[in-house]
């Protein structure tokens, strides 16, 4: 009888250690794909924050009195870029660098009616987000380069057309 109690108390102290290893897999697998979805809400909210900062930056632009001739464009460009700037900085909280951000305003073309009345404008934004993972750094640790991984593009773009 105490023999075969040795025997079992033996094979339950092999099965905890094997749950505990199991456990551990577990939450190893589990931790990377909450990242991995955590980076994709992440990248989904920043797409959707710069294509609600290009519409806005369109409309603002179809209603900017600078575009409509040769003379002020450029300062109505720069008001658009501020504005477009602003936006994403309330919508995201990131502040806009040019080595992050490109803003490009593209204004009426001459041969289409100046007047704010009738002019199409059309905002683009060029955004390298940072990867929420930190991957770049764990390849940088494993002695692989990793700075492929460290950012990669968004982008929104919006035309807008205002008639009275």
């Amino acid at each position: 009888m105490k023999r075969f109690l040795g025997k079992r108390l033996l094979a339950k102290g092999q099965h905890s250690g094997q749950a505990i290893i199991e456990m551990i897999g577990g939450m190893i697998i589990f931790t990377l794909l909450l990242a991995m979805v955590m980076s994709l809400s992440m990248y989904l909210y920043f797409q959707q924050a710069l294509v609600t900062a290009a519409r806005e930056g369109a409309r603002h632009a179809s209603l900017n009195n600078n575009l409509g001739s040769a003379s002020t464009e450029q300062t109505g460009i720069s008001e658009i870029q501020s504005y477009v700037t602003t936006a994403i900085r309330n919508l995201t909280g990131q502040t806009v660098s040019p080595s992050v951000a490109t803003i490009t305003v593209l204004p009426p073309s001459e041969s289409a009616s100046q007047a704010i009345g009738n002019r199409t404008v059309t905002v683009s934004i060029q955004w390298r987000m940072t990867n929420p993972l930190g991957v770049a750094n764990f390849l940088n640790a494993l002695g692989t380069d990793g700075e492929s991984f460290r950012t990669f593009p968004v982008a929104a773009s919006a035309t807008m057309r205002y008639e009275e």
